[in-house]
């Protein structure tokens, strides 16, 4: 998964939002608030992990996640982001 667009994470009062970096005519003009582990999935995806990779972090990091709710957690949230068209499936040479 890789997204369209470059975002950077900010603290917004007690919150984490993605603010969109790229402002073009067809560019994503909002911002995405997240929690804890979403930042912590964001980030994963972002560095170019794949779904599973990224679960595999989430449960090193957080005690007592099983890896498929791990799994089903990063899923969803990726979801999320093909769905707000912030994001696509990598394509594979």
């Amino acid at each position: 998964m890789f997204f369209k667009q470059r975002f950077v994470l900010t603290e917004l009062g007690e919150e984490t939002v993605a603010v969109p970096m790229d402002a073009s005519e067809n560019s994503f003009h909002g911002i995405v608030r997240m929690n804890e582990t979403g930042v912590a999935i964001f980030r994963a995806l972002q560095e170019g992990l794949s779904e599973e990779e990224a679960a595999a972090r989430l449960t090193e990091e957080y005690s007592g996640l099983t890896p498929e709710q791990a799994l089903a957690d990063v899923r969803k949230l990726a979801d999320k982001f093909r769905e707000a068209g912030l994001a696509e499936e990598a394509q594979h040479a």
